[in-house]
């Protein structure tokens, strides 16, 4: 049997058709094997932007930039936290100075403590009897009345003050009723 008996007739408007797509994908591939491929950008339609991923070497990048941060900004508070315990500690060692222009202003003051006391020892600096000393206004208060009680504790172990507490043998009665006595005559001026 012969092959072209057997076979029907193709139909030209196919051939035709095929043969046009044949030369344009031979024309594709010449224009393709000139110019090197390029890589896809973000306006072109086969990207799906939802669909976006980051390689492993993006990642490592990004996370060194994050350790980076963090270890900048830990600094920065460590070196904050160590400059304030720094001038709390310059405060304490200038007086307690508490940002009150008023109560921060220097006076001078003479320790003046009891008999039993060598001196007042206050934020770790001693100040000794009869020592002459500039300080705040609000730690002046405190040695005044450091200085006071140890005087007043002076008083009262040696007696002093229990003598004005002693008590008096005041009587009233008819006799003595509106009379006034010599000691409230000479506080109001008046002899008796």
């Amino acid at each position: 049997m012969n092959d072209e008996t057997e076979r029907p007739a193709e139909d030209p408007r196919k051939a035709a058709l095929a043969k046009a797509r044949a030369a344009k994908a031979a024309k594709k591939a010449a224009a393709s094997a000139a110019t090197p491929p390029q890589a896809p950008s973000i306006a072109d339609p086969e990207i799906d932007p939802d669909n976006i991923q980051l390689s492993a070497a993006d990642l490592a990048r990004i996370e060194a930039k994050a350790k980076a941060q963090i270890a900048t900004e830990r600094k920065k508070a460590l070196e904050s936290q160590a400059l304030t315990a720094a001038l709390e500690k310059i405060r304490g060692k200038a007086g307690l100075v508490t940002g009150n222009p008023e109560e921060d202003r220097l006076v001078t003051l003479t320790v003046d403590v009891g008999a039993s006391a060598d001196g007042i020892m206050i934020n770790g600096m001693k100040r000794f009897h009869g020592q002459t000393v500039e300080v705040p206004l609000h730690v002046a208060r405190s040695l005044m009345e450091i200085c006071y009680r140890t005087q007043m504790h002076e008083e009262e172990i040696s007696g002093k003050v229990r003598m004005l507490f002693k008590p008096r043998r005041v009587t009233l009665n008819r006799r003595n009723a509106g009379a006034v006595t010599a000691r409230i005559a000479q506080g109001m001026g008046d002899a008796a």
